[in-house]
């Protein structure tokens, strides 16, 4: 069995209307901050379109092909209120919470085969007051975010590289402490890495280039924040403008996570894009390169977009996949129908996306708004 990998485009429609943002006041209870995040009185629903295109190339007969597509989820930014898929079934991994719609055929029977999710997303809007946050938690090394964002991803995130970690080293000597520490890693590889065409470098393809695209400034944050301990993940994403685009958060302990963006910081160096994010993305999966802990017959690791298994016949049939947009113009855009979203007002929901009682505590969702229950 093989291994394809294919670049992935997506395709996204959505329909606007006039509302009124209002933002919540930032809480600072027991020392620990809590985001402003823009609410909506009625959220702005998107509904974001994946697709890929599987073509059989030769007469010979295509077996135990398997394909793997990320599906957006809920989670600090953006809720997911429905997805619709043209076959297969949504699975969950069981350790990172990531969605992948799987497919599975004894053989490719037809000459092609169309692929494809359909999402009904709302973003959520965040700015973090980054001077409320302090008195911060040591790390528990036993902690889920300690276990799962802190290791190594083969030639991607590679904390004993000397490169990476003598610049983290010397980094740290300056900072006063975790926050200012990550704040001066994004300010240096804002400024010390060029923005190049391309993405999805190894790190040492990308420091022997001097930089990169968003995923490969996000490859380089992410290893600075492991090398010193501290959990981070990419967050790769489609933006409203129809181009994939990678950005990084890291976690502190008792607080939650810190968006931050090293591309657009280089992009444009006046620009705040540390503890910001600003809805401009819907985000496919978070974090790369696990392997993917759901029931199947074929281990995946996730990189980035889609991934499909096959075995080629013997006389060198194969399969091509193709990924592009649906959205051609304003012919794509179409009206989301208000059934998408939960219509009563009394149902609350965690950050995962889990109906919780009234007397949950903490950040909660109603009808696409995020606050705080006390």
């Amino acid at each position: 069995m093989r291994l394809a990998t294919s670049s992935w485009q997506g395709a996204i429609s959505f329909v606007t209307s006039n509302m009124k943002n209002r933002f919540l006041l930032s809480l600072l209870l027991a020392s620990i901050s809590t985001p402003f995040i823009a609410e909506e009185e009625k959220p702005t629903v998107y509904s974001f379109t994946n697709k890929v295109v599987f073509t059989k190339e030769g007469d010979g007969d295509i077996t135990n092909f398997a394909a793997f597509m990320p599906v957006p989820q809920t989670n600090d930014y953006q809720t997911v209120w429905k997805v619709e898929a043209s076959e297969g079934v949504v699975l969950e991994d069981e350790n990172y919470g990531n969605k992948l719609l799987y497919v599975n055929h004894d053989r490719f029977a037809s000459s092609s085969l169309e692929l494809s999710t359909t999402t009904h997303i709302t973003p959520i809007k965040i700015t973090w007051n980054m001077r409320d946050i302090r008195n911060f938690k040591e790390y528990d090394p036993e902690s889920k975010e300690c276990r799962l964002y802190l290791g190594n991803r083969e030639g991607y995130i590679d904390t004993s590289n000397i490169d990476m970690s003598g610049l983290a080293g010397s980094i740290w000597k300056a900072s006063r402490d975790v926050v200012d520490y990550a704040y001066r890693c994004y300010e240096y590889v804002a400024s010390h890495y060029q923005y190049l065409d391309g993405d999805w470098r190894p790190l040492v393809r990308i420091l022997s280039d001097g930089g990169g695209g968003s995923a490969d400034f996000s490859t380089l944050m992410v290893n600075l924040l492991r090398c010193k301990g501290i959990p981070a993940r990419h967050n790769v994403c489609v933006t409203f403008g129809e181009q994939l685009h990678t950005f990084v958060d890291f976690y502190l302990e008792g607080i939650g996570w810190i968006p931050l963006d090293a591309a657009r910081k280089s992009l444009d160096p006046d620009g705040n894009y540390f503890g910001v994010y600003d809805g401009s993305c819907i985000v496919l999966i978070q974090d790369i390169g696990y392997k993917v802990s759901v029931d199947t017959p074929s281990p995946i690791n996730i990189l980035q977009d889609y991934v499909f298994y096959c075995t080629p016949s013997d006389d060198g049939t194969s399969l091509m996949a193709m990924g592009f947009l649906q959205n051609n113009g304003l012919s794509g855009i179409h009206a989301v129908t208000t059934d998408s979203v939960p219509a009563s007002t009394d149902s609350i929901y965690n950050l995962q996306g889990q109906k919780v009682p009234p007397t949950y505590k903490g950040l909660v969702i109603r009808n696409g708004q995020k606050y705080i229950q006390k």
